[in-house]
């Protein structure tokens, strides 16, 4: 961290500031996407992944990565909380549910059977669309992720560098919203586990 602090008029001025905001996916979920399912059995799918845990270990730079950030922040859900154990937190700074990932839509009822990859992606393309039976909107997952960049950048002005284990769409959301606060970070996060994406301000 650095800052450059000069005195006009007797009143201090913060000349720079470098602040981190790191978005890091979870590790990879126990339940894995496969097989054929039926429309009515979406939901029971999705709530199953929703809870699952995690597989796997993260390499030891994304652990000297996260060891070395003053704040961690995850969503309540399994596979986020874990991943952030994982990584070697002792104390996890909030655990919040406004952070989950992006809903995925889904039908009730029906008999049509199709790959569950196959359903997945469909699902996500029709919420990219506008469908959001059972799920929230685009339009209020995008808002959600503006709120969750704005906390994320107080938590940088308050320790500088923080971690953010979060979740793939949700993640692009934030990182688009950084962006378009003048972090400097990938215009396109990537999205594999354990992936990390970094956000400076200067």
């Amino acid at each position: 961290m650095l800052i450059l602090i000069t005195l006009i008029n007797n009143n201090l001025i913060f000349l720079g500031v470098n602040m981190d905001i790191t978005l890091l996916r979870h590790g990879r979920p126990t339940f894995k996407i496969r097989g054929w399912l039926k429309s009515s059995e979406l939901g029971q799918m999705i709530n199953t992944y929703e809870y699952a845990g995690i597989c796997g270990s993260p390499t030891m730079d994304t652990r000297d990565h996260v060891r070395d950030c003053n704040v961690v922040v995850c969503s309540d859900l399994p596979r986020s909380v874990e991943s952030a154990y994982r990584l070697g937190v002792k104390k996890i700074h909030s655990i919040d549910e406004h952070y989950r990932e992006c809903e995925l839509p889904h039908f009730n009822s029906g008999s049509l059977m199709l790959p569950t990859k196959l359903w997945v992606a469909l699902l996500r393309t029709l919420w990219l669309l506008g469908f959001s039976k059972n799920a929230e909107s685009i339009s209020h997952a995008k808002e959600r992720a503006k709120q969750v960049a704005y906390h994320l950048i107080k938590l940088a002005e308050e320790h500088q560098t923080v971690v953010f284990v979060g979740h793939g769409v949700l993640n692009y959301y934030v990182a688009k919203e950084l962006r378009s606060l003048n972090w400097r970070g990938p215009k396109r996060p990537k999205t594999s586990y354990w992936a990390m994406n970094i956000y400076r301000y200067r």
